[in-house]
């Protein structure tokens, strides 16, 4: 399609184009459509698209305007979809909606990508064609889950007890063969596709489309109630575990986090006449579970910013990697970061004036702690190190990125308290290749364990533990023991220290017993170990544990199990994790190996492609594989995760985040009250 056949749209009135798209009593008539521009305030009833564009280079026909016009193949078979015999249909769609090869106007009607889908009648996600008729099968199985939610909905049971309810009386949906066609349908492009957040948060009203089965969101979303127990259901379900690694399998790869972030974030269109409250299951609501996952992935339960929404949802695609930031720029609903969409500009300038909004209009280089030359996964590599790659290669494969989401989490929640106040004062190259702020030193890198690349833990847990117990410094982290440090770091924990902080500034959170994270390990060793629990029963995946147990716990030692634990693992009464254990906390065999499950998933996560290292004060850190001796942990204002730099002529490198006890709690700043540090201008490259 000729450029002369877009006219100029009037950015004063808010313009737009809808796609008129021809009745035909025929189905494979050739489809025609008309452009008609209106101002947006004025449009009619129309139908919003989201879809994946699918090949570029296998396109159809179709006429527009009077003149040939090529779409891909798969919007061609959605226009068919959407073609009815008898009357004409208003849609918007972007491929056609939008002149494409405009700059100036793309830029421009990105902006109005958000009031579009918002007051779009109805947004259509088309998912392709259903040619084995599993997404058929898989919409009628959302349905079934949701009705069963719907019928008890008035029920006050406990949201355990309901969910063993499910299971008892609807076995048939717990078959084999319908977890397999719900994968099938979360394994469509439509889900990991970068604009399709955007879309549907925002929209009122979506409906799932696949040939000729559609499904309403809001059946998938009641559908998510039951599925999210189901996760850990062998601890109260009794369901095999072979069902229930396929039922955990089909669901991690399914976005849940969408469907639950479009309450969450925008209240005033969940409540309206389209949406359904989220049913309650007595005072354990699935809002409640979902807060810990929203938690994990960069998200809060209030609206998200531009920064945490471009950081937790960093594993979509885009053909564009630009779109990783322009994608969610109009979901930021309390606009606390402005950034000015220019398709014209390098992806790089995208990216490093992101970085740069993020710093001077929130007052946060948190950032710095998911970015640096030893990030794996880096697709852009001429990129600043201060700059994070917001589109990486293989990131659903990507732990090592994955995890660090989860450090930007940690540093979000805690940026509101204490030492984060103090504002970076952060400078920026025109060229925006540099950045240079203010930083302390805090120590020097001088040893190294081999890295974790994915292995079996077996093989680097007694290297790592002999390194840690020779290299550590008690007073480097408050008086802790080597094993509490060491576990705590391999696992990355940092959420004891933020407690401890707010507990200091006389803060009462709502969080989960402290023993539920790293003190479940130390439950397990000592409890067990101490009491002669180690031998019987423990499955293959604990073997590990076992050789630990063996090495660190003499059953025959004398004093009872918490004068062990007490010892070696919660240090001195004033430490935060000696207050806050319950000795009188006795728990049962199939607790302890689920927790040890859950920390050796933690360590695997956390550790991969990192390793540990010593610095000269005695320090334990987790840094990415490529530090290396003679590299400096510092930590700069505005950061709340220390990260590890490299000398690079008169400037430096950012080779990636540092996670040590004794560095997460703002230790450095103490430095410099202790008159052992100060704060120095670094330039960063």
């Amino acid at each position: 399609m000729s450029g002369t056949t877009y006219h100029h749209l009037d950015n004063a009135s808010s313009e737009i184009r809808l796609l008129k798209l021809h009745k035909s009593p025929l189905q494979y008539r050739k489809l025609s459509c008309t452009l008609v521009q209106v101002p947006l305030a004025q449009a009619p009833k129309y139908q919003a698209l989201s879809y994946v564009w699918g090949d570029p280079s296998d396109k159809i026909f179709i006429t527009v305007n009077c003149a040939d016009f090529g779409v891909t193949r798969n919007l061609y078979t959605a226009l068919l979809r959407l073609r009815r015999r008898f009357r004409d249909v208003m849609v918007w769609i972007d491929a056609v909606c939008i002149n494409q090869s405009d700059v100036a106007e793309r830029n421009e009607q990105v902006l109005k990508m958000r009031d579009i889908y918002n007051k779009a009648a109805t947004t259509i996600a088309w998912l392709g064609e259903d040619g084995d008729g599993s997404i058929r099968i898989a919409f009628k199985i959302i349905k079934a889950f949701a009705h069963i939610l719907e019928k008890y909905d008035e029920l006050t049971i406990p949201y355990t007890t309901y969910v063993e309810l499910v299971v008892l009386f609807y076995p048939q949906l717990f078959e084999a063969n319908t977890w397999m066609a719900l994968e099938r349908l979360f394994d469509r492009p439509w889900w990991h596709r970068a604009w399709v957040y955007q879309e549907f948060v925002i929209s009122h009203q979506v409906v799932l489309m696949c040939g000729k089965a559609t499904l309403d969101w809001r059946k998938l979303k009641t559908a998510c109630v039951v599925w999210e127990p189901l996760l850990d259901a062998y601890n109260y379900c009794h369901l095999p575990k072979e069902t229930v690694m396929l039922i955990r399998a089909v669901l991690e790869t399914f976005d849940k986090d969408m469907i639950i972030q479009r309450s969450h974030l925008f209240p005033v269109i969940a409540n309206d006449s389209h949406s359904d409250a989220i049913p309650v299951l007595n005072n354990d609501t699935w809002e409640d579970v979902y807060q810990l996952r929203l938690a994990s992935n960069g998200l809060g339960s209030s609206a998200a910013d531009l920064e945490e929404l471009v950081i937790a949802n960093t594993r979509r695609k885009c053909t564009d990697s630009k779109d990783a930031i322009y994608a969610f720029a109009g979901v930021d609903q309390n606009q606390k970061i402005i950034v000015d969409i220019d398709y014209s500009r390098s992806t790089e300038f995208v990216f490093a004036d992101f970085v740069k909004c993020v710093a001077t209009q929130k007052r946060s280089l948190n950032l710095l702690s998911i970015t640096g030359v030893g990030v794996p996964g880096r697709r852009h590599m001429n990129l600043p190190s201060w700059v994070p790659d917001f589109n990486p290669t293989d990131i659903d494969k990507n732990w090592y990125f994955r995890y660090n989401q989860r450090l930007y989490s940690f540093a979000r929640d805690s940026s509101h308290i204490e030492r984060t106040l103090v504002s970076p004062e952060a400078r920026f190259s025109d060229d925006l290749s540099t950045l240079t702020t203010q930083a302390i030193k805090i120590d020097t890198v001088v040893g190294l364990t081999s890295p974790y690349q994915g292995e079996i833990l077996e093989k680097i847990w007694e290297e790592w533990a002999s390194f840690a117990e020779r290299h550590y410094a008690s007073n480097s982290a408050g008086g802790i023991p080597w094993r509490q440090a060491f576990l705590r770091t391999c696992i990355g924990d940092c959420r004891e220290q933020m407690l401890s902080t707010l507990e200091r500034l006389g803060v009462n959170p709502i969080t989960p017993n402290p023993r539920k994270d790293f003190m479940s390990v130390a439950t397990g060793f000592f409890y067990m170990g101490s009491n002669g629990m180690m031998a019987q029963g423990l499955s293959e995946a604990s073997f590990l544990y076992r050789r630990m147990l063996a090495t660190w716990v003499d059953p025959h030692q004398n004093g009872d199990a918490n004068d062990v634990l007490t010892r070696d693992f919660l240090g001195p009464p004033n430490t935060f994790a000696h207050r806050n254990w319950d000795f009188n906390y006795n728990p049962n065999f199939t607790e302890l190996e689920g927790n040890l499950k859950v920390f050796l998933t933690e360590w695997m996560q956390a550790a991969n492609e990192r390793r540990l290292i010593a610095t000269t004060n005695g320090h334990i850190c987790l840094c990415p594989t490529s530090t290396k001796v003679g590299d400096i942990v510092c930590s700069v204002p505005g950061c709340q995760i220390p990260i590890v730099i490299r000398k690079a002529g008169r400037n430096f490198v950012v080779v990636g985040p540092c996670i040590s006890c004794g560095l997460m709690n703002w230790e450095a700043f103490n430095m410099i009250d202790d008159g052992k540090a100060s704060l120095e201008e670094l330039t960063f490259v």
